[in-house]
């Protein structure tokens, strides 16, 4: 019993210092590409996740911090990349980049990571199926969203990682003869289905990323392409 009570105690002991070593994370909302659709897909269920899994401790986004200017400074400097190494064709060194403003240096009073993402396609289309042997019609609505996202290090205002997510979710529905064509779905709960199936594919990105001091010279100052 005395044996069991201090393997209990040193798992809270364990457990505590894994949280208190745990870094603090902002996940502002979800910012939109020009000319996509909005269908409600959020990062709520991502928080939710991060909370759960324990790497992170969530941490409100700063006011001053802008989420559309950061993408914008991000998404312009991988074109700029992009376009300098495709000139270079036998080159291996690797492309990297530090962004400057508008991320301001982290302290006390802000996370040390923030996870910005942009949706960059969303859209919902319907299927439907005549049932074999009957009258009647299955209809299937899928909502398809694509986000792209990295991980910024405030403390040297940095791409720790970069990766695309792209989250699915249908609803399915037999329509009897005489029914209406018209396929009805419940768009909240296909929202919801969306939203998660978002969380767990960040979560497995987010898994592997190795924010430990022992590696932060090469992981978090450079975000790195090689040709």
């Amino acid at each position: 019993c005395s044996l069991k009570k201090k393997l209990l105690l040193l798992s809270g002991v364990l457990f505590a210092n894994l949280s208190w070593a745990a870094s603090y994370l902002a996940v502002p909302n979800l910012v939109y590409e020009s000319g996509v659709k909005n269908y409600g897909i959020s990062n709520a269920d991502i928080k939710g996740a991060i909370i759960k899994s324990g790497k992170f401790k969530i941490m409100n986004t700063p006011k001053s911090f802008n989420t559309d200017a950061v993408v914008a400074s991000i998404n312009a400097k991988q074109d700029a990349d992009s376009a300098a190494k495709a000139s270079l064709s036998e080159s291996r060194e690797p492309a990297s980049f530090e962004l400057n403003k508008p991320i301001k240096a982290a302290n006390h009073h802000s996370p040390k990571y923030i996870l910005v993402g942009e949706v960059v396609a969303a859209d919902v289309h319907d299927n439907y199926y005549k049932i074999k042997g009957t009258e009647n019609t299955t209809g299937t609505r899928t909502l398809n969203v694509s986000v792209n996202y990295n991980l910024l290090n405030l403390e040297d205002n940095s791409i720790l990682s970069s990766f695309n997510v792209s989250a699915t979710a249908t609803q399915t529905a037999i329509l009897n003869i005489g029914q209406s064509e018209q396929l009805q779905t419940n768009q909240g709960d296909l929202i919801k289905d969306a939203s998660q199936d978002l969380a767990t594919k960040v979560m497995e990105e987010l898994s592997v990323v190795n924010t430990s001091s022992d590696e932060a010279g090469t992981l978090v100052k450079n975000f790195a392409t090689y040709n």
